[in-house]
């Protein structure tokens, strides 16, 4: 957690964390995405709430 990411294949995170980006292709591995974030699932969400336009709630 608190590792460097960017979102893409080459730079992830380890399993069970997910890129929290500040600014395009800079982020930082944390255990889950907080509001406002773009998200595919609810368990990536701290809220576990993905909306249906795909950004955490």
């Amino acid at each position: 957690m608190g590792d460097s990411c960017d979102r893409t294949v080459f730079n992830r995170c380890c399993d069970g964390l997910y890129c929290v980006l500040s600014s395009i292709g800079t982020g930082t591995c944390q255990k889950c995405l907080p509001g406002g974030h773009f998200c595919f699932r609810n368990s990536e969400c701290c809220s576990e709430n993905c909306a249906w336009y795909f950004f955490c709630k």
